[in-house]
């Protein structure tokens, strides 16, 4: 014993072993150390990989350390926001076709140049819009026909008056400042009188405000409409196309339009898509008699559908 312990003591006096010692000694107290920066560097990359690949991009851009680096994460951003921006446009545009209606969304998937869809939507709209004020005149279909929209639109201002000004403010005083379906033609007429083209939009305004209203008192979910108006004149359009619009409407529990906010839609517009219960809604030959507004060009495969205006 006494000879191990004299070799151990000799042994310590020696420079190489007195490194290795502490050598030993140092990486045992690094040990914990270096396990806290593999788990550290386990949970970034954990945290990576959930990441979407914008925020991966601006990680990296946070991150970098060298010119190349800032550079080349910059790239990555500039890139992906490039993708972004086309992926947008293209849902916008998928958006606006369906808002216009069934033949015209299927005229942009066979192909059709979105200009020439455009141009032959903007001529229908038109017709559209000359219609709705002849009916609101009560003139016969062949008369409409017979007279440019000028001439409907003169005829339609040509209604104001100073009475039915003072009949119009009565009427909207009596009803509250609500409109709602079962006052939607009355209000009309009278707005016309009031207001001539100004007042039928007007008319709609007040509609949209009162259906808002109704659905949040009724905690009902309020999603966006696109929609092509009956009436397009004087409105804010969507994209720039006119009759083309945006508004509010009310869908219930298992994802279906509120039976107010179908009447809304069938009183103001000729088509309607709502992307966040994925339909389409026709109600060119519905209002006035006809069918109720059927639902139409549904297609569960379009991967766009359903995401669009988000």
């Amino acid at each position: 014993m006494a000879k191990f312990s004299q070799a151990f003591l000799q042994g310590l006096l020696q420079p190489t072993y007195q490194q290795g010692l502490f050598t030993a000694a140092q990486q045992a107290a690094q040990l914990p150390g270096q396990l806290q920066q593999q788990q550290m560097q386990q949970q970034q990359m954990q945290a990576l990989r959930s990441m979407a690949p914008m925020e991966r991009a601006q990680y990296a851009m946070q991150t970098a350390k060298t010119p190349a680096q800032i550079t080349a994460a910059q790239a990555q951003i500039n890139e992906l926001t490039q993708q972004q921006q086309e992926t947008e446009r293209e849902k916008n545009k998928v958006t606006a076709f369906k808002a216009m209606g069934e033949e015209y969304s299927n005229l942009y998937t066979l192909g059709v140049s979105e200009g020439d869809i455009i141009k032959r939507y903007t001529e229908d709209a038109k017709n559209a819009t000359k219609k709705e004020y002849g009916k609101v005149l009560n003139l016969p279909d062949d008369v409409i026909e017979s007279l440019t929209m000028e001439q409907i639109v003169d005829r339609v201002e040509a209604q104001k008056s100073e009475q039915g000004q003072d009949e119009y403010a009565e009427f909207i005083a009596n009803a509250k400042g609500a409109i709602t379906a079962e006052n939607y033609n009355e209000a009309i007429q009278k707005a016309v009188k009031a207001n001539g083209v100004q007042g039928i939009q007007q008319v709609n305004t007040m509609y949209g405000a009162t259906l808002e209203r109704q659905a949040k008192a009724k905690q009902e979910r309020i999603v966006d409409a696109s929609v092509s108006l009956r009436s397009g004149m004087g409105v804010a359009t969507l994209g720039g196309v006119g009759n083309l619009s945006k508004v509010k409407v009310s869908v219930d529990g298992q994802g279906n339009l509120t039976p107010e906010s179908k009447a809304y839609l069938e009183n103001i517009a000729t088509s309607a898509f709502v992307p966040s219960i994925n339909k389409n809604f026709n109600f060119e030959e519905s209002k006035g008699g006809g069918n109720n507004g059927g639902v139409s060009g549904e297609d569960p495969e379009d991967p766009t559908i359903g995401s669009l205006f988000d």
